[in-house]
């Protein structure tokens, strides 16, 4: 599933690989959440410590409920997680149509 993606835009990509979207908005889901619980522990644990690249991959792997978190920590991750969230939304809503087609068509 497309688990960088917030559930409505997970949603509507999956539902163009003729795939059941419900089930792709509960594993968006469940990574978001999973994210924003172990999200900052796992990023101390690998000693990443700057703000822009802890906000950049919590926004990117863990959508919108870990740039919540980010948020409530520190203004300047929550920022950065913002914009991975967004970019991430962007690339996924234009890439997402073109990529499941081809992906189909290489498992074939």
């Amino acid at each position: 599933p497309p688990k960088a993606a917030a559930p409505p835009r997970a949603r509507a990509a999956r539902g163009s690989s003729g795939r059941i979207p419900a089930i792709s908005a509960v594993c968006v889901i469940f990574v978001g959440i999973l994210g924003a619980v172990f999200g900052h522990t796992l990023l101390n644990a690998m000693h990443i410590r700057t703000k822009a690249a802890r906000g950049l991959a919590m926004g990117t792997a863990s959508h919108a409920l870990g740039t919540a978190r980010c948020a409530e920590l520190d203004y300047q991750e929550g920022a950065f997680s913002s914009l991975a969230l967004v970019i991430c939304g962007i690339i996924t809503s234009l890439v997402a149509p073109f990529l499941f087609p081809l992906i189909l068509a290489v498992m074939r």
